[in-house]
């Protein structure tokens, strides 16, 4: 079980002892609103009151630094989703980050963009796209795209 806290935290604990396993520490101190677990069960996707989007490891806890940061909202992030779709034959798909803010937009974060040793290069290539909303964005969620033609298997945004 992950939990964002009001003091900037993320910690981990097992669900059934309530035992804290990792806690992440945010170097802002604001409120961590959205937790996501990746797939593979060994990173965590937080954001929150800073509107900076954090990639965190459990394999890294002594240096309990993000393993990236994603800055680009004006406001708060109030939402995340993570899709990493099952790769279909040869065709790749790449793994992103959608978080939504009360600044109005919707980004969307390149999660494999490891390529780049500089981490200002990383930072450039990270945003793959911004959806102006209109209002502040509270919540998101992803429907499954049942149209059979639609070669990407991208899921809708609603």
């Amino acid at each position: 079980l992950a939990v964002g806290t009001d003091g900037g935290y993320v910690r981990v604990s097992d669900a059934t002892s309530r035992a804290t396993l990792a806690t992440f520490e945010t170097d802002s101190k604001l409120t961590v609103r959205s937790v996501q677990w990746l797939r593979n069960g060994k990173q965590i996707v937080s954001a929150g009151d800073d509107g900076v989007v954090r990639l965190w490891n459990l394999d890294c806890l002594k240096k309990n630094k993000a393993t990236k940061k994603w800055i680009g909202h004006g406001d708060s992030v109030r939402s995340l989703l993570v899709w990493q779709p099952r790769s279909a034959g040869k065709q790749q798909q790449r793994d992103v980050v959608v978080s939504g803010s009360y600044d109005h937009t919707i980004r969307v974060w390149n999660l494999s963009n490891d390529d780049e040793d500089d981490e200002q290069q990383q930072q450039e290539y990270a945003c793959l796209g911004i959806m102006n909303h209109g209002a502040p964005v509270m919540a998101l969620l992803f429907m499954k795209n049942h149209n059979k033609s639609n070669t990407t298997n991208m899921p809708y945004l609603l």
